[in-house]
């Protein structure tokens, strides 16, 4: 039926204007997109919703449209008759589940290894074969899967210092400052295992209502920090943070350089993390730190270091996370520091770079920012990935 249409549209082209021509040419590329096109999963149950943080928990999802529509032959793309079999795609928090078998109303999974916490489930039926995207056929379940007794959630802290000399007599120390504007107090702190294991948090940890506070970290690099979940509802306001890194020696010359805090939710799973139009100058250092939300567990990640403008390669390597086990409140990422002008192997006329890190196929939840700091003023550029 498709193929008689198309031949129908194509021998009605023959003597067509061609900017007529090119209209209707995209108008057939819309139709067979129409065509093949499947509706979006409808997801009617779960089960189980949790799970251990070793991951695999098998997991049966019910609904409807839960199997990719595997079309007889593509337009746009060489025939395939019949084209191969690609299963759904179901992400836990962003890392991809094995998919064990499937239907149009029954898909079982098993679940991929996660720190403790409440994640995202996204249900995708696209047909991945030819390199599609998911995210036009994907339902996304809000907080849907909880991995161990963790159900805080999680932001990443970058950059925790106390005092900490550095280079030129310069004293870095970070302030981190908190808002509350809803009308009931919020726990919110660093390490929450014995909230976990208690349910009675200590006296000193948590936000007041209609407050400012200051929440007290580990001087260890970098943390993160745990809350109570506020669900949005009407009425309830989500808290607000400023993190401020500051030379204290010259505290007189600048109040600081303000970091962003990354919530759990927008971190990097299997795509590379891309920072441009960083400045390459020779007085300056520049610093990257990588960051792994599910704490110290291991694992290795490759960094690329190109020219902003021509995109040569100029440098790389693969940098190690400390060694560990997953847990159900880390107190800290896995984080690697990295100096980064070393790594160049030809700086000749380079005034910009871009740092690329991360790989598609690394089912690691990550995030990563580059420090440049003036040498000879200690002032500090962030830069962060694009999104």
């Amino acid at each position: 039926m498709l193929f008689n249409a198309i031949e129908i549209k194509n021998k009605y082209l023959e003597g067509v204007a061609p900017m007529r021509k090119g209209v209707i040419s995209a108008a057939i590329i819309l139709l067979s997109a129409a065509v093949f096109a499947q509706e979006r999963p409808v997801v009617e149950s779960i089960s189980p919703r949790s799970g251990p943080l070793q991951g695999g928990t098998t997991v049966t999802i019910r609904g409807k449209n839960l199997a990719p529509f595997i079309p007889a032959a593509r337009v746009m793309k060489p025939a395939c008759t019949p084209c191969p079999a690609a299963p759904p795609v179901v992400l836990f928090g962003g890392k991809s589940a094995s998919v064990q078998s499937y239907t149009n109303e029954e898909l079982v999974v098993k679940t991929p290894p996660n720190s403790g916490g409440v994640y995202d489930v996204v249900v995708s039926n696209a047909y991945t074969f030819f390199g599609g995207p998911i995210d036009a056929q994907a339902l996304v379940l809000p907080r849907m899967f909880q991995y161990g007794t963790n159900s805080y959630d999680k932001i990443l802290v970058p950059v925790v210092a106390y005092r900490v000399a550095g280079a030129f007599g310069s004293i870095w120390s970070t302030e981190l400052v908190g808002r509350n504007d809803n009308e009931r107090s919020i726990v919110v702190g660093q390490y929450f295992s014995d909230l976990v294991e208690t349910l009675t948090p200590p006296l000193w940890r948590g936000a007041d209502a209609k407050s400012t506070f200051r929440p007290v970290l580990v001087p260890n690099g970098a943390a993160f920090l745990y809350h109570e979940h506020i669900d949005g509802s009407p009425g309830t306001k989500p808290l607000a943070f400023s993190l401020r890194v500051r030379d204290l020696s010259r505290q007189a010359d600048s109040w600081g350089t303000e970091v962003p805090l990354v919530r759990d939710e927008d971190a990097f799973v299997a795509r590379p993390m891309d920072m441009l139009n960083i400045p390459f100058e020779p007085e300056s250092r520049i610093t990257l730190r990588i960051y792994d939300f599910d704490g110290q567990i291991g694992g290795s990640v490759p960094v690329f270091i190109r020219n902003n403008e021509s995109d040569a390669v100029l440098g790389s390597t693969i940098v190690s996370f400390a060694e560990g086990v997953l847990q159900n409140t880390p107190p800290a990422p896995g984080l690697v520091v990295l100096d980064v002008k070393p790594l160049v192997t030809n700086a000749s006329g380079v005034e910009r770079i871009r740092i690329q890190v991360g790989d598609p196929n690394l089912q690691k939840r990550l995030w990563a920012l580059v420090s440049v700091t003036d040498l000879d003023t200690q002032q500090v550029t962030i830069v962060t990935p694009v999104k």
